[in-house]
This record gives structure tokens, sequence and C-alpha cells, in this order.
């Protein structure tokens, strides 16, 4: 018997966005609904037998009713069975979303996994892992070691946290995660969510990542998984099947010169699709003083051309070069330059920093009085 089912985790529906912010961040927080919209009509096309949602389907436990219909109202448009999980941002809390959810009719298809128990579907066994607080300090798919299920029965796991030692950057003690859980308890595979990127932790264990991009790691967010058997024991086929709308772009630039302002441009202008992006760009180092403060002039047009795009230059400190301070070289502001100049070319000076800003500020103040002069 082939079974087919989707993996998908981290929809994280009500997300704020404040990073973002304005009308971009409510625009994001709407796609994430249409997201589910995709992954619906993506189950009936693939014909899968269910969609696995590895938990956080909830971007907070304090989620609005409405929002909450909405997403129940955009599920009921497709009769697949649908297993949705509590990760920790919407963790099974007495009082929580889960408690609320039976009140506003959810259809059948809809499953809440809100206890450990196993969930019998036909030719699979699923065994959730639901968190019942934010950080859970014991790992909560133990259970699944000792669960039976029906002999000829796919055994698939569904949790979200940390895999132990797997994960960069991850304390091993958030909600953890045995990296031996689908050998120790046989599973054919181990659906988790919690990594916002699709990753592979082993031949029967998967992350599928949040299916709508909403960060600038570098981690192939954006997708869900089709995962198929083609029965009992046999090793999982998985295709990752792209669902995400934005892409989030993080651009990090060093620049000297005049010329490298320009390449930036260059750069900004052939990305594809900005009208779906949303841009951070990281700018240090120095640039001369008259390119420093062209900067705003230069680059908000293009800003305008993506989606969303923030700029972050403040690591980027402006230039005086010599011929900027030729003309201030004589007089009091000589010797005020030439005091400023010394500390500047000190990089173990404590002030040096300031003072390069200093000549700069001089030089802007010269040149601005130079041209309001008759």
């Amino acid at each position: 018997m082939v079974v087919r089912l989707l993996h998908t985790a981290d929809w994280q529906i009500g997300k704020r966005f404040e990073y973002v912010g304005g009308d971009a961040a409510a625009i994001l927080r709407q796609q994430r609904l249409k997201t589910v919209d995709r992954i619906g009509q993506l189950a009936l096309d693939e014909a899968v037998d269910a969609v696995l949602v590895a938990g956080d389907v909830f971007e907070v436990n304090t989620v609005s009713d409405d929002t909450v219909r909405k997403l129940l109202l955009t599920l009921a448009k497709y009769p697949v069975p649908f297993l949705l999980l509590p990760g920790n941002h919407d963790a099974a809390t007495a009082g929580g979303v889960w408690s609320r959810i039976p009140a506003l009719a959810p259809p059948e298809h809809v499953h809440l996994l809100l206890e450990p128990r196993p969930l019998t579907m036909p030719g699979f066994t699923v065994f959730p892992a639901p968190l019942r607080r934010r950080h859970e300090p014991e790992d909560c798919t133990s259970w699944f070691d000792d669960a039976p299920s029906p002999v000829g029965h796919l055994r698939i796991g569904l949790a979200h946290g940390c895999v132990q030692d797997r994960l960069p950057n991850r304390s091993a003690n958030d909600n953890p995660i045995s990296d031996r859980r689908a050998s120790s308890a046989r599973l054919d595979y181990l659906a988790l969510g919690d990594w916002h990127g699709t990753l592979q932790i082993a031949e029967r264990t998967w992350y599928s990542g949040t299916p709508e991009s909403d960060s600038f790691r570098n981690n192939d967010s954006g997708n869900v998984l089709l995962v198929e058997f083609e029965g009992a024991s046999s090793p999982p086929r998985v295709q990752r099947k792209r669902t995400s709308t934005y892409r989030f772009r993080q651009l990090e630039c060093e620049l000297s010169e005049t010329s490298d302002l320009d390449a930036l441009e260059a750069q900004l202008l052939a990305l594809e699709e900005p009208e779906l992006s949303v841009c951070n760009l990281l700018l240090r180092g120095t640039l001369p003083v008259e390119a420093h403060a062209s900067l705003s002039a230069r680059l908000d047009p293009l800003r305008s051309r993506f989606f969303a795009a923030s700029i972050d230059d403040s690591n980027l400190a402006p230039r005086a070069c010599a011929h900027d301070l030729a003309e201030l070289s004589t007089g009091m502001v000589g010797e005020a330059v030439r005091t400023l100049l010394h500390i500047a070319e000190d990089p173990s000076h404590p002030e040096s920093e300031y003072a390069s800003r200093a000549l700069s500020i001089l030089v802007l103040e010269h040149r601005q009085l130079s041209r309001s002069m008759p």
C-alpha cells in the first residue's frame, strides 16, 4: 500500500512581523493564510493521505478567535486529514488557543493532537509529541519507543523541538529530541518542526521548515515536504515542494570607494523579483565624504523597488581624503584639522573613529558654507 504524506510546520498564523512594519507586515501576515491555501491545494493535487503539521500552527496562544476561524475556513475547503500539533509558540496550555478551537466548530477532517497517544489512520499510525509548555526540559518523544502500532502500519512520529547535537546555534535543552529517536522507536518517518529551514537530519528524520519564508537566515525555508512510502519499512521518498511567495534577502556590502557604491546599485538592480523580496542591506566600511553624503539620495529610489527594504549603515562612516583637508589647512581650523588627523590615523587611539567623523563633518560644513557664499 502506497502512503503519501505532506509534512509541514511553523505556519505561525498571526505572526506580527514587527521587524518589517507598516503595510508590508500586514500583507505578510495575510500571506501566511494564503500559503495554507496553497498547501491545501497541493494536498489535493498530490492525493496525499494526510497533512502533518509539526507544531507552531499559531504564532501565539492569544491569537484572536477571528484569526483561528479564518484558518479553519481555509482548511475546510480541502477534505484531506490535517493533523495539527501544538509547538512552543502555541503550547497546549490551559486556556490557550487549542482549548478554544472546539467551540469554533473545526471541520471533521482537522485533528487536534493534544495528547501523547497514537492516532491510527488507514495504513499508518501517528505518534504525536505535543508541547504542554513553551519549554519542556524532557524529551517528549521518549514514549514513542514502547508505543504499539498495528501490524503492517507505517510508524510516523510528529514532534516539535531541537534534535540534540544536530542544529547550529541551538541549545540541546530547548525542547530536546533524541537524534536516535527514529531508530529507537522504529519509526518509518519522524516529521519535525521548530527549525524554520528544510533540513534532513537522517534518512527518516526531517525538518520541513516554515512554508512561507519569514527571516533572513539562509536555511532553505519556504518549502513543504511530500513524503511517499511504497510500503511498511520501505525508505521514504522525500521531495521538496516550494510554497513561499516572498523571499527574504540579506546583503552585506563592504564599501570603500565611490565605485563600490556604483557596484552596489547595479547589484540591487539585477536582483530578480524585487517586488516579492524583503531586503535587509547591511553596509560597512568607509566612503569619501561626498559619496557618503549622497547615500540616501542614491539608495532610497532603489528601496521602493522592493516589497520591503531596510538599510543599516551604522557601520559605514564618511572618510575625509587628503584633498578634502587641503582646503582646511590654514589658521586655527588647520591646527584643529592636523590634531584630528593625527588621532584619526592612529587606530589604537580610543577616539580615532570620532576624530574621523569630526573631520568629515568639518569638510561637509566647509563645502556647504562655500556654496552659500556669493
